[in-house]
């Protein structure tokens, strides 16, 4: 709320344009410092890229959909590149942290990817991943007792807890409501997944995927920075992976989300030499079902049933397992 505030004040329609150009404008600013991340570091330039229109595509739809629902997702994916880009140019690990921390005050959405991002770090360098564990703990510390200059200790508790509370009972009501593959399962295929489960489930993907990613790191050698800095974009891949795929929160026109993904996907892909008619597909696939059967471009009675069917994230799963298929390819050059 402390974001939202500083737009509370204005007249309901200017405060929502202020509020969006202020996202907007993040969001622009750190996905230019992350391409250019990308470009010194790794030495791919986006600009230059044969999928630089697929990328663009794919994006512009979701973005689109996140602007017409004033979505805080717009700079939260903002800050997030904005702090990659200053892990993979080895700038600034503790800003990284602060900006990460940051975010999750807001929302536990970025969850999975400080996690598998400490995980990574701590193998390129431990001081690193600590400064960055830092970072992020001190702004969630910091930020706590914010409300107290302005409500006593005991209301401020109060409020956490009905908040709480309240939320719990929120999604553990209306969680198939969301655009996560367990919607897709209980709808879609007609396999009723509980909620307690689908929590084991979730937890158990993220293990996998920390698992995963520390198997990676198996025979990598530490001293190659080129090498290493993939592990952040792994570490990115995967965490963007799971907030649209099995969050319980995980909205449709939240999807911006996965714009790093696609991102990514498209470095990888140039980076292996993978067939552009297989990439093409795999683009055209992931626009299809994330994107076009959830426009107005779309049929209404077919967007109905896709729409209460829950398709949207078996499209971002695809591009996720296609992306990690890259990434293996990857890994088995810098091993090799």
């Amino acid at each position: 709320m402390l974001f939202f505030s500083w737009f509370a004040w204005m007249p309901e329609r200017i405060g929502q344009f202020v509020y969006l150009l202020v996202s907007l404008s993040i969001l622009f600013l750190g996905t230019r410092a992350f391409l250019q991340a990308l470009l010194t570091s790794l030495g791919w330039d986006f600009w230059k890229s044969r999928y630089r229109n697929w990328v663009c595509l794919l994006v512009s739809s979701e973005l689109i959909g996140s602007i017409l629902t004033t979505k805080l997702e717009l700079l939260m994916v903002g800050v997030t590149l904005y702090a990659f880009s200053l892990l993979l140019t080895g700038r600034r690990p503790l800003l990284a942290g602060l900006c990460m921390g940051l975010l999750l005050n807001w929302k536990f959405q970025p969850l999975p990817i400080i996690g598998l991002v400490t995980l990574g770090l701590g193998f390129i360098n431990r001081k690193t991943a600590i400064r960055f564990a830092l970072g992020v703990v001190a702004v969630v510390i910091l930020l706590m007792p914010l409300p107290f200059p302005f409500q006593s200790w005991d209301a401020t508790i109060k409020i956490h807890s009905a908040w709480k509370e309240s939320l719990s009972a929120f999604i553990e009501r209306d969680w198939l409501a969301f655009h996560h593959l367990f919607t897709f399962l209980n709808h879609g295929l007609g396999i009723e997944v509980p909620y307690r489960i689908a929590q084991g489930i979730s937890a158990g993907a993220g293990l996998a995927l920390a698992a995963g990613l520390a198997v990676w790191l198996q025979g990598v050698p530490r001293a190659d920075k080129a090498r290493l800095q993939k592990i952040l974009l792994i570490a990115l891949t995967m965490g963007c992976g799971f907030i649209v795929c099995l969050s319980p929160l995980s909205q449709s026109n939240a999807y911006i989300w996965y714009a790093p993904m696609v991102l990514v996907f498209a470095w990888a892909a140039e980076r292996t030499g993978a067939r552009p008619g297989w990439v093409g597909l795999v683009l055209g696939m992931t626009f299809i079902l994330v994107s076009i059967l959830y426009s107005d471009l779309c049929p209404r009675p077919l967007y109905k049933l896709v729409f209460a069917k829950g398709i949207k994230p078996v499209g971002a799963l695809f591009l996720l397992l296609s992306t990690l298929s890259l990434l293996k390819r990857l890994r088995s050059s810098d091993v090799g």
